[in-house]
């Protein structure tokens, strides 16, 4: 029996085309990600679909040619007419919650769908629905490795929502602000013009905005231990974000780090 072979092509996460052994198809979304329309290669239209909110089929013409439908260019997998398998578990569409907990519960509703929003939100991780994570999605110029870290790291994640807490369901200024909270860890320092506003916030976003390199850290002298000792304790207690570290026998506090006898400041 010769073997089919299917080749897909997707733009920024969404599937947008298909090549099944020789046939292709050409996948129409909605700003949710379902499919509502299919073409084939001379454009005509093959198929096409309504959903209920949470997913299940309201009415269609033609037929599917694909397994993909309620939020399936984004990568939910059609299972039967009322399961869908989304990466790390089952949406049951009758019943408009999934089949098995949240593995980010209790951060997460244990089995709610969306926070019980479908038509604004989607969760294409299976786990993880909210707006922040719509938002880092969506930005220009949000770094992988942001997105990465927040749908994988739940302190991480717990943070930044206490982090843009107050600023509403504004993409541009969540999207700034977890840039700006990002830049606190390891690794890279994002740069801005001007200051001004909660956490910093100058110039246009994202077009003035950047990565740099993360600062050079350069040995100073140190003379009153016990005065930076009192400045680090106001410090801690000031801000709960800028916690102590200690990774192979050096103390990592905010950018200060404690080597023996030396200190060390981030330039």
């Amino acid at each position: 029996m010769a073997t089919i072979v299917t080749t897909f092509t997707t733009i920024n996460g969404m599937l947008i085309h298909e090549d099944r052994g020789g046939v292709e198809t050409e996948f129409v979304s909605d700003p949710l990600g379902s499919l509502v329309q299919t073409r084939n290669s001379s454009g005509t239209k093959t198929y096409e679909a309504e959903y209920w909110p949470y997913g299940e089929l309201q009415t269609s013409t033609g037929t599917n040619p694909s397994s993909w439908g309620y939020v399936g260019l984004l990568g939910y997998l059609s299972d039967s007419a009322t399961r869908l398998y989304v990466r790390a578990r089952y949406l049951m569409t009758t019943f408009a919650r999934w089949l098995t907990v949240d593995n980010y519960w209790p951060l997460e509703q244990p089995y709610g769908y969306v926070k019980q929003d479908p038509t604004r939100i989607s969760d294409y991780s299976g786990n993880i629905a909210d707006e922040i994570l719509e938002c880092l999605k969506t930005c220009a110029g949000i770094p992988k490795e942001l997105i990465e870290r927040y749908e994988s790291d739940g302190d991480f994640r717990r943070k930044l929502h206490d982090w843009v807490t107050g600023l509403g369901f504004n993409c541009d200024d969540i999207c700034a602000e977890a840039i700006s909270f990002y830049a606190m860890f390891p690794g890279k320092r994002f740069f801005r013009p001007g200051r001004g506003g909660r956490g910093g916030r100058g110039g246009q976003w994202p077009r003035d905005w950047g990565w740099e390199p993360a600062p050079v850290l350069q040995p100073v002298p140190v003379i009153d231990w016990e005065g930076i000792g009192r400045g680090i304790e106001r410090g801690c207690r000031s801000n709960p974000y800028l916690g102590a570290q200690i990774i192979g026998g050096v103390i990592i506090i905010g950018a200060v780090v404690i080597i023996g006898g030396g200190l060390v400041l981030a330039s």
